[in-house]
């Protein structure tokens, strides 16, 4: 799809699906009363670091895709 009206609210719509969903679960390990203090802590930073990891990976898959299966796809950029 290239029209921008239609892309622009459909990427709206997901980043606000996806903050929702991100904090939701922040909310949910922080306020579960089977917790002691010292987990929700462990939970709350290891839910974190996985965050970030799976942003890593994601990123890193990307740039693979892009430079095997695609790379007719996308144009030469000259910094000239």
């Amino acid at each position: 799809m290239e029209s921008l009206y239609v892309n622009c609210p459909l990427m709206i719509w997901v980043g606000f699906m996806g903050g929702a969903a991100y904090v939701n679960v922040m909310h949910n390990l922080l306020e579960l009363p089977s917790l002691k203090k010292e987990e929700r802590e462990v939970a709350l930073v290891l839910s974190l670091v996985s965050n970030d990891f799976g942003v890593l990976l994601s990123s890193i898959f990307t740039q693979v895709i892009d430079l095997t299966l695609f790379k007719d796809r996308i144009p030469e950029y000259s910094w000239k």
